[in-house]
């Protein structure tokens, strides 16, 4: 659905595409900080700092439900280590600026910065790929298996 095809209620709200991106700026670190706006599809401004802590609360709070309906235990907010991903482009001040956003969030406090861990999307894809189980992989028999466990590595022959 287009913008603007929404309804005059559904324009009331703000309609960020692409968001993510826009703390990026080709060849520079630019200096990223909470003042910087967002300009929604109907042409509203919004701080870029609360455009991006709304949608990692919207994900926090989806993780916790999924999990809680997966496992039925509940967590509290300082037993979970998070991780955010960002693009590997993004210079110091944007994952500066994504990490002001997730406290803002609630996902993590200043007091305690291990709680909260930016990684790059192209390590945390790698490192997912390695650790996921091989179920399906080969011949489909491969039960509680991991990649690591079947992946060449330096000093080892195959």
């Amino acid at each position: 659905m287009t913008y603007s095809a929404l309804s005059v209620e559904e324009k009331k709200h703000y309609y960020f595409d692409k968001f993510k991106m826009a703390l990026y700026k080709e060849g520079l670190d630019k200096v990223i900080d909470t003042e910087v706006e967002l300009t929604a599809a109907n042409g509203h401004s919004m701080k870029a700092v609360e455009v991006f802590s709304h949608a990692i609360h919207y994900l926090k709070m989806k993780a916790l439900k999924v999990i809680t309906e997966t496992t039925g235990l509940d967590f509290k907010d300082e037993e979970v280590q998070w991780v955010l991903t960002v693009p590997a482009i993004w210079g110091q001040a944007s994952k500066q600026f994504m990490r002001e956003a997730a406290y803002q969030a609630n996902v993590a406090s200043r007091d305690c910065d291990e709680q909260l861990i930016i990684a790059l999307e192209s390590e945390a894809a790698s490192l997912h790929c390695i650790e996921s189980p091989m179920a399906g992989f080969v011949n489909g028999k491969e039960h509680g298996v991991k990649c690591s466990d079947v992946v060449a590595r330096p000093g080892t022959s195959c």
